[in-house]
C-alpha cells in the first residue's frame, strides 16, 4: 500500500506520465465497468434508444466517477466531473440515436460503422463541452481545446490515450508556472 501511496503522491506533483498511465486505466476501467453495468440492466428493455440513453447514464457514472479519482489530485471537481461526464454521455448518446436511429431506422446499437462510431464522436464532443466547463477555472485558455481533444479521443475509441496525453501534459506546465 505505501508503494501505491508514494506513485501517486508523486503523480500529484509532478503529473507527467505517472499520471497518464493512472488516467488511462481508470477511464477504462470506469467505462468497461460501466459497460457491463449497462448491458447488464438495459439489455432487457426493447426500445433501443431508451436502453442507449440508460447505457450512456452508466456508463458515464462509472467513467466520470474513475477519471474523478485522477483528476481530483489536481484541484479539479470530483462532482463536478462526474456530473459533467454523467450529463455529456448522455445528451450525447441521445442526439446521436435521434440522429442515426431517423437515418438509419433499423440499425443495431451493436453496429461498429452505424451506431458505435458515430455515436462515439457526437458523444465526445457534447462530454467534451461539458467537461470544459470543468477544466475552465484550471486552465481558461486551452479548456476550449478540450473539446475537439475529447470527440477525436472517445471517436478513436481512445479516451483515455489520446485525451490523458493533453491532460498530463497541461497539469505538467501548470504545476512549473
Amino acid at each position: 500500500m505505501h508503494i501505491i501511496n508514494s506513485f501517486l503522491e508523486t503523480e500529484k506533483t509532478r503529473a507527467g506520465w505517472r499520471f497518464w498511465i493512472v488516467w488511462v486505466v481508470l477511464t477504462y476501467i470506469g467505462f468497461f465497468v460501466g459497460l457491463t453495468v449497462s448491458e447488464l440492466l438495459s439489455s432487457r428493455l426493447g426500445y433501443r434508444l431508451l436502453s442507449a440513453t440508460i447505457s450512456a447514464v452508466i456508463i458515464g457514472f462509472f467513467t466520470g466517477l474513475t477519471q474523478s479519482v485522477a483528476l481530483s489530485r489536481h484541484k479539479i471537481s470530483r462532482l463536478g466531473w462526474i456530473a459533467a461526464t454523467t450529463i455529456g454521455w448522455t445528451a450525447g448518446i441521445m442526439m446521436a440515436g435521434l440522429i442515426i436511429f431517423n437515418i438509419f431506422p433499423y440499425v443495431l446499437v451493436n453496429n461498429l460503422f452505424y451506431w458505435i462510431l458515430p455515436s462515439a464522436f457526437v458523444a465526445g464532443f457534447v462530454v467534451g463541452i461539458a467537461q470544459m466547463f470543468i477544466l475552465w477555472p484550471l486552465w481558461r485558455g486551452k479548456s476550449i481545446w478540450w473539446i475537439p481533444i475529447s470527440t477525436v479521443g472517445w471517436g478513436i475509441q481512445f479516451p483515455g490515450i489520446f485525451p490523458g496525453l493533453f491532460l498530463a501534459r497541461w497539469l505538467k506546465s501548470n504545476k512549473q508556472e
